[in-house]
């Protein structure tokens, strides 16, 4: 598929105020959803191959990936955005070898 074929299925999909962004790349394209506040989502890699279906079902789960973002800095327990997306990974293990699972705990 071109990038224009591509960009003429794109302009058929409506969410919100939000838009999509395709680069290309030497093996295919980059997707990404331009949100109503102009920050963009994580990129989603496209195929040359890929199909209508799958193009579309592909915006439809890189929208769903930016909503869950969102929610994720927002989303506070005690004024803490506890399940944020940019924690460290490393930070995240030592945390979890400190952690007690309450529920197995009697």
């Amino acid at each position: 598929m071109t990038k224009e074929e591509i960009i003429s299925i794109i302009e058929d999909i409506d969410y919100k105020n939000w838009g999509f962004n395709i680069q290309e790349k030497e093996d295919g394209y980059n997707l990404q959803a331009i949100l109503s506040n102009n920050t963009k989502s994580g990129k989603w890699y496209i195929s040359p191959y890929i199909t209508k279906s799958e193009l579309v079902q592909r915006c439809f789960l890189c929208v769903l990936q930016a909503e869950e973002h969102q929610i994720r800095l927002e989303f506070t327990y005690k004024n803490s955005p506890i399940f944020k997306p940019h924690y460290d990974v490393d930070d995240l293990v030592e945390l979890s070898k400190r952690s007690i699972d309450k529920r197995h705990n009697k």
